[in-house]
């Protein structure tokens, strides 16, 4: 990538921090934010809505958009080749999947600029936060759930294709049902 002009990143402390490779100034952001916790740990409605708050604390600082092409800092590392920050951002659960102005998220930016190194680390962490994520709305899905009359809910997954025939005969399909009984 050309050069980036630091100046154009000035209020948001991360993305200077990536754009100017300090990691150190980066590293000591990325410490003094909220630890999130143990997504075992998170078993109850309060439990939850305490962790979203944490949460969207995090993400406040290292999500930040507000800066030209509306790239994340992840996407400034991924553009800028630094494994380093990119590593240290998705440590700090850096959303990856947030997409800048083009409708990139960080990941397609580094497969598609062959940051194989940087790709690897984003797969390597992407699970794992998705499984915190799924564990922290678990309680208040559960409660909403129970407060909700009894319902049926039945989806169907049929894949058809008017370019490619037969497609439906081969392609996956399958039919979820979902029974709520709170009597």
């Amino acid at each position: 990538m050309e050069g980036i002009d630091v100046s154009k990143y000035t209020h948001s402390p991360v993305h200077r921090a990536v754009a100017s490779r300090d990691h150190a100034a980066l590293r000591s952001i990325l410490s003094s934010l909220p630890k999130p916790r143990d997504p075992s740990e998170i078993q109850s409605e309060s439990d939850s809505l305490s962790e979203e708050a944490t949460s969207d604390a995090i993400s406040a600082v290292i999500d930040r958009r507000d800066v030209p092409r509306r790239d994340t800092p992840l996407h400034l590392a991924v553009k800028l080749c630094d494994a380093t920050s990119a590593e240290m951002l998705m440590v700090a659960r850096a959303d990856w999947t947030l997409q800048n102005e083009d409708g990139w998220n960080a990941l397609q930016e580094a497969v598609c600029s062959r940051q194989e190194s940087i790709a690897m680390i984003i797969v390597r962490h992407y699970q794992p936060l998705a499984w915190a994520k799924w564990c922290r709305r678990l309680p208040r899905l559960v409660a909403t759930m129970r407060k909700m009359k009894d319902f049926y809910l039945e989806m169907s997954f049929h894949f058809e294709s008017s370019v490619v025939p037969f497609v439906s005969k081969v392609a996956p399909s399958d039919t979820y049902k979902v029974y709520s009984d709170v009597t």
